[in-house]
């Protein structure tokens, strides 16, 4: 359910997905709301419309956190099958797979400059053909991706 905070009413309900959620998240602009599951599908609900307008699939595994570029123009999931996904917010296409990681990737976010960040339960940062940072530390490991429109 979607709540407006300031009068405490039912803004939308949004129909059961199949799986547990696991992590929402509104665009900078709060138009859209994403939607990680243990589905394997990640759901974009469109706030003022009131109905899910994409369903970003190719994930193996339950999606564990999601995060929109600073612009929104960019989703990027991470799920329990080891891989990061960036997709394009207007559309829903897959941009970019992130893989490398020996273990589900946990969270992700975007810095300021639209750099993604991965955490993954395991001490690997090893993404294929990718511009990488990766960070280790007590067994997690950070990986920070060049964003795709660099």
């Amino acid at each position: 359910r979607l709540w407006d905070v300031p009068s405490g009413s039912l803004h939308a309900e949004i129909p059961n997905l199949g799986g547990e959620v696991y992590h929402v998240v509104f665009s900078p602009d709060g138009t859209l709301l994403m939607i990680a599951s243990g589905s394997h599908t990640g759901y974009v609900w469109d706030v003022r419309a009131g109905e899910m307008t994409l369903f970003l699939e190719g994930h193996r595994g339950g999606l564990r956190n999601a995060a929109f570029s600073p612009d929104g123009s960019i989703i990027a999931t991470v799920s329990d099958d080891r891989t990061a996904r960036l997709w394009e917010t207007a559309s829903g296409k897959p941009l970019a797979v992130l893989a490398g990681h020996d273990a589900e990737v946990i969270a992700v976010s975007f810095d300021a400059s639209g750099h993604v960040r991965v955490v993954a339960n395991d001490s690997t940062a090893q993404p294929s053909g990718k511009d990488f940072l990766g960070i280790r530390s007590q067994g997690m490991a950070l990986t920070v991706f060049r964003s795709p429109k660099e």
